[in-house]
């Protein structure tokens, strides 16, 4: 029995569990047998099924010889808050030794561990050293609806639990919970959950919908299309047994089957959702839109931003095509825009030959070059003579992401974010803005160089709480004008000019290296587009298709135009492993085949996410490959199976 992860995001996984012909999905539902395993769970919401038996009371700890299903509870950690630590310390090691012996007959794949909130982390630390210790990765979590009324703890706790245990552990969630939370609690690590809720709502003569749940009686109409619902007048029918029997409205509903189907199956379309957004890799969007109408997932999100930052940002891919929709405040805090404000500050520095920096309001269409208004800018600087124009550097004002240089104009998320405009800033999003121009312009700004301010309306403002901070007065170009009007674009033209005037020209100028480099940088850290890169770099090619760079006829790498990641050869990945910057290191005598496996893997540089380039050297630190990553590099020495790398090109 294995589980093999597929992609990560956040905390979420997808993976599948196989054993034998038996290939199961998740995340995924649990539910109750019926028939041939009456006291047993049954994972799977499609085709397969594997079968989990109820975990044993901490006191009578014993395996059921009879018991036929795949995966089997050998442990129940007494781990109740209010119990003395003395006592929990006691059962601990009791529960220890119990687990030593059931291992003797059990495969540790097959094992599942129950756990349970604790009043200490520290204990909670100490059951999941446990766990690792004897190779467990299939925990059962019971007793969580006392942390529906406390998000902080609730996070606090998976959070814990996801951090400290491998990304290949499988996490089951028996208590019964909403299904409106079943996105949420997937991006926080859930990863199997009961559909008991479905019950417990039928039983309460509650109709589940897609975003909440309503009384039976309340429903005057057919809101439901589902297989229970459709055809032969079955929600009709649902409605018709409702037999009010007094004044207060008490009420018999013999369709309660019926209605248990019903809610079974938004149990089911929940969980499809969920997943199928892993799969599109969309789960971020999919999560921002429920929290619309759900206040516990919306302050949960927060606290997971705020608690888990850098975990979250490690296993989220760093190159996607899929769109970013920034419609709340939550989008400020997702991995995908922290990451590029952080790399934008300690990874992208103004090239030291510039020596104007013009400031540049977004645009709808993206990337910003392929814009209307963007050709009317750009109409302006091809008016600067051409071996002055490297002279000018291009920064774009927007929202979320803060600032844009133009040479990032490609990269993922700059290049594929969305806003709703109304040409008003909040404040927070005026602050994230400031500082980030603030963190760009600092150095520039103090070796002298100007910076011209072709803005208007609440830019303006933007721009002019930046220059006070940096006690740099800005030249505004378009104060009280569009700025792509043909006045604004003359007047911008005619200032740049003048300001270049007395400057020699640059001989020779390489624009496509500036952009290269940047990207390097941007990818692997300041400096190494530099050391990687001659000045002689071109690029070859024209979006939508990949651009190749060139030195001479030598091949360097390839810039994708559809997430803006550098692919790297053999020849630049050589300079990156001498480095030993996102690097692999390979336990093995020879790399073969297209995927470089987990199992195979000594030593990974923690820096890197999944999708990002990478180099897979040996224990000498000889270069055998550059590839791209499947997992984080923190996922990758823990992890015993599954693939690690994806393999572009050997030695």
């Amino acid at each position: 029995m294995s589980f093999d992860v597929t992609g990560s995001f956040g905390f979420a996984r997808l993976g599948a569990l196989k054993l034998n012909s038996k290939v199961v999905e998740f995340p995924t539902l649990m539910s109750h047998y019926s028939e041939h395993l009456p006291k047993a769970w049954s994972l799977g919401d499609r085709g397969h099924q594997i079968a989990m038996n109820y975990p044993p009371n901490f006191l009578d700890p014993q395996i059921n010889p009879e018991f036929k299903g795949e995966l089997v509870f050998i442990a129940n950690f007494l781990m109740q808050r209010g119990i003395r630590e003395d006592i929990l310390n006691e059962q601990l090691e009791k529960t220890t030794q119990e687990i030593s012996v059931a291992l003797n007959v059990l495969s540790p794949k097959q094992a599942v561990a129950l756990t349970q909130p604790s009043s200490s982390l520290e204990f909670l630390k100490a059951v999941l050293q446990k766990l690792n210790d004897f190779d467990i990765k299939k925990i059962a979590i019971t007793n969580l609806l006392p942390f529906l009324t406390n998000q902080r703890k609730m996070v606090e706790f998976i959070g814990t639990i996801r951090t400290m245990v491998p990304i290949d552990s499988l996490l089951f969630l028996l208590s019964p919970v909403p299904h409106t939370l079943i996105p949420l609690l997937i991006y926080a690590g859930i990863d199997a959950f009961s559909d008991g809720f479905a019950t417990i709502a039928a039983h309460q003569n509650v109709f589940l919908t897609d975003t909440s749940g309503l009384p039976l009686t309340e429903l005057e109409e057919n809101l439901c299309s589902c297989p229970v619902c459709q055809g032969k007048d079955n929600l009709s029918e649902l409605l018709e047994t409702v037999e009010i029997t007094d004044k207060s409205k008490k009420m018999a509903i013999r369709g309660r089957p019926l209605l248990e189907q019903h809610n079974r199956w938004i149990f089911t379309k929940k969980i499809r959702e969920t997943r199928n957004a892993l799969k599109r890799e969309t789960l971020r969007n999919y999560i921002e839109q429920t929290i619309q109408y759900d206040v516990f997932n919306a302050a949960a999100l927060r606290l997971l931003d705020q608690q888990w930052q850098d975990w979250l940002v490690s296993r989220t891919p760093t190159w996607l095509e899929t769109p970013v929709y920034s419609i709340t405040s939550y989008s400020y805090s997702r991995p995908a825009i922290t990451e590029f404000q952080r790399r934008v500050r300690e990874r992208y520095q103004i090239p030291s030959q510039k020596k104007v920096v013009i400031l540049f309001p977004c645009s709808a269409s993206k990337p910003y070059s392929t814009s209307r208004t963007h050709r009317f800018y750009q109409n302006a600087l091809e008016n600067v003579p051409w071996k002055k124009r490297g002279y000018l550097q291009e920064i774009i004002l927007t929202s979320p992401l803060g600032v844009v240089p133009r040479e990032l104009e490609l990269v993922y998320p700059a290049a594929h974010y969305d806003i709703p405009v109304t040409g008003t800033w909040s404040h927070e999003e005026k602050q994230i803005a400031v500082s980030q121009l603030e963190s760009v312009l600092s150095s520039f700004v103090q070796g002298g160089g100007a910076v011209v301010a072709h803005v208007t309306g609440e830019y303006l403002e933007l721009c002019a709480v930046t220059s006070e901070k940096l006690d740099k007065a800005f030249i505004y170009t378009s104060k009280n004008q569009r700025p792509s009007s043909l006045e604004a674009v003359a007047q911008l033209s005619k200032m740049l000019n003048n300001l270049v005037a007395d400057l020699p020209p640059l001989s020779p100028y390489y624009p496509d290296i500036e952009n290269i480099r940047a990207i390097a940088d941007y990818q692997f850290g300041l400096g190494i587009g530099k050391e990687i890169f001659p000045n002689n770099c071109r690029l070859k090619g024209r979006p939508p298709y990949p651009l190749r760079i060139l030195s001479g006829k030598e091949h360097l790498g390839v810039i994708h135009p559809s997430t803006g990641e550098l692919t790297l050869s053999l020849s630049t990945g050589t300079i990156l492993a001498e480095k030993k910057s996102y690097y692999v290191v390979f336990d093995g005598k020879d790399l073969q085949g297209s995927t470089l496996f987990a199992v195979g893997v000594n030593e990974a540089d923690p820096l890197i996410r999944p999708t990002d380039a990478v180099v897979i050297i040996d224990k000498s630190q000889k270069m055998l490959a550059v590839g791209q990553a499947v997992i984080s590099g923190k996922d990758m020495v823990p992890l015993t199976r599954g693939p690690a790398v994806n393999i572009k090109h050997k030695i």
